[in-house]
């Protein structure tokens, strides 16, 4: 699988989250080989990347907080915006098309 390194805050609450569902879904080793800039991604993330979500695969979801400011750059409300992320062991390689490697 090639590295990649995800856009991730070090939120410790939303790390929390993301283990206990893998420790649910895989167990406690799982949780041991997790690296949280690189074993899981959004599902447009993993098909940049060459690989698909499994059919019926559900998503690890997660969290991003935004912060809302006005015109003086003051925070004026917080929003919790959801993030549905998928774990490496729920995903494949895309294969090439027949045509594309034609062209090499």
């Amino acid at each position: 699988m090639r590295r990649t390194n995800a856009k991730w805050t070090n939120s410790e609450k939303s790390y929390n989250l993301v283990i206990s569902q893998i420790k649910e879904r895989w167990g406690e080793d799982e949780v041991e080989r997790h690296n949280p800039k690189r074993s899981c991604f959004t599902f447009a993330k993993w098909l940049k990347h060459g690989y698909v979500v499994k059919k019926g695969e559900k998503a690890i979801q997660t969290y991003s907080v935004l912060d809302i400011q006005d015109e003086d750059e003051k925070i004026i409300s917080t929003v919790q915006i959801p993030v549905n992320l998928f774990y490496r062991k729920q995903v494949v390689k895309l294969k090439k098309k027949k045509d594309e490697t034609d062209k090499k």
